[in-house]
This record gives structure tokens, sequence and C-alpha cells, in this order.
């Protein structure tokens, strides 16, 4: 395997592990919004989770309908690839809850 693939694989492999520590620590906050701010330098202490694999992350979530986000200063919904994740906040929603539940599978994630 070229290591270029051997990168992307590994990098794959590190957002896939956040998205389950994401959804493990959105899941504590009971149907709240937590802010993104808070988020970030939990995540990336981890495993030296990057930026952008977080981002990549969370994208994900939001696509499959596992977490929603808004911008914090006026409460109104938006796509998190939009946005710094500064001015953003996240809620579980039910899809979400049911995949932590094991009650749904996901390709990628193995809460």
């Amino acid at each position: 395997m070229r290591e270029t693939e051997f990168e992307r694989r590994e990098g794959l492999a590190r957002m896939i592990y956040a998205a389950e520590v994401f959804l493990r620590t959105l899941n504590m906050w009971h149907g709240k919004w937590y802010q993104l701010r808070s988020v970030g330098p939990v995540l990336r202490d981890e495993q030296q989770i990057t930026h952008g694999e977080l981002r990549a992350a969370l994208d994900y979530l939001q696509e499959r309908r596992y977490i929603d986000a808004r911008r914090t200063k006026d409460r109104v919904i938006v796509q998190i690839a939009d946005y710094a994740l500064e001015d953003l906040e996240c809620k579980l929603l039910p899809d979400g809850t049911a995949l932590l539940a094991g009650q749904g599978q996901d390709p990628l994630i193995d809460p």
C-alpha cells in the first residue's frame, strides 16, 4: 500500500474515532445543546485528533442526522461545514440516541 493511501485510511480511522467519542460525549448532555467551543480541546487530546478530522466527523454525524447544529448567538439551525466550531452548539437527535443504544447501525460508527 502506498504511503498516501495508508495516510488516507489512518485519517479516516481517526475521523471515525472522533465521531464515536463525540456521540458518547454529547449523550451525556441528555438532549441539551452543547457548545462546540468546549469539545475541540477535549477530543484533540484523546488521540491527537486534528481540527480537520473533528470537523469531518461532525459533518458526517450531521449529514447522517445523528446530531443537529445551531449558531450560538441566535439559535438558528445551520450546517456545521459553514461555520467555525466556536460559534456552534450541537444536540443529539433521536437517530443518534438509537445508534448509541444499539438500535441502529452505521457502516462507519461502532459506538
